[in-house]
């Protein structure tokens, strides 16, 4: 049986970059398309775009992450991304900070042997391979630019 996003709906929340027809979806800027249903609508679901809506699946809906660390749940999305060619998780905020639990499943997957998040104390983290560090170095003020720019919009919502 293959997991279904249901009512989750984090990656339309405000939590990540992206374009959807023209709209800026960025932190603190939800999808203009979710709708206010409690079940995470969206209202142009059927005609949604395959980038990236169609194509975009956090980590828990394509392994066999448990139920309880589904974004809507945990807090946390799980996404594969690359910097320089190098493929990592970054763990996002939303608004959660990533629990040892989550950090420790993706430290058990070889295939996840690359992971970046923020603790909290807003230090970035980043573990991995060789090559993969050295990326991360290269990046790390554009990258903790780029985190404390998040929490600035998280703390002018609450």
């Amino acid at each position: 049986m293959s997991k279904q996003c249901g009512e989750c709906s984090k990656c339309c929340d405000g939590w990540l970059h992206a374009n959807i027809r023209g709209n800026v979806l960025s932190p603190g800027n939800k999808c203009i398309f979710l709708t206010n249903d409690p079940n995470g609508s969206c209202s142009i679901h059927k005609d949604r775009p395959i980038k990236p809506c169609q194509i975009f699946s956090c980590i828990w809906l394509i392994t066999d992450m448990p139920e309880h660390l589904k974004p809507s749940l945990s807090g946390v999305i799980a996404m594969n991304n690359k910097i320089d060619g190098v493929p990592y998780v970054f763990l996002v905020n939303a608004p959660n900070y990533p629990t040892d639990e989550i950090i420790n499943w993706f430290k058990e997957k070889e295939k996840y042997s690359n992971l970046l998040y923020f603790d909290t104390d807003d230090n970035i983290v980043y573990i991995g391979e060789t090559k993969f560090i050295e990326v991360i170095e290269l990046h790390k003020d554009d990258i903790i630019k780029q985190h404390l720019d998040l929490a600035k919009h998280y703390i002018k919502q609450i």
